[in-house]
């Protein structure tokens, strides 16, 4: 199972490991990504040959699905 749009995920690559986020595309090796922690609602990273974890949220917890690589 790969990442795709849409997808809940936590970043594993500094300088942003740790930080949660959602994929809104995929070109190639670029995510595009907006992270929790972004200060605008229009803010999104692109993230170059980054390495994720996708989560899945549940009643407020976060538990990890599997790990994925992209790259």
């Amino acid at each position: 199972m790969g990442l795709g749009p849409a997808m809940r995920v936590r970043v594993t690559t500094p300088p942003w490991a740790g930080q949660l986020g959602t994929i809104e595309s995929i070109d190639g090796a670029y995510h595009i990504v907006r992270l929790d922690s972004s200060e605008h609602e229009d803010d999104v990273q692109e993230l170059y040959l980054c390495e994720f974890e996708a989560v899945e949220e549940e009643e407020g917890d976060v538990g990890l699905v599997h790990k994925a690589s992209q790259g």
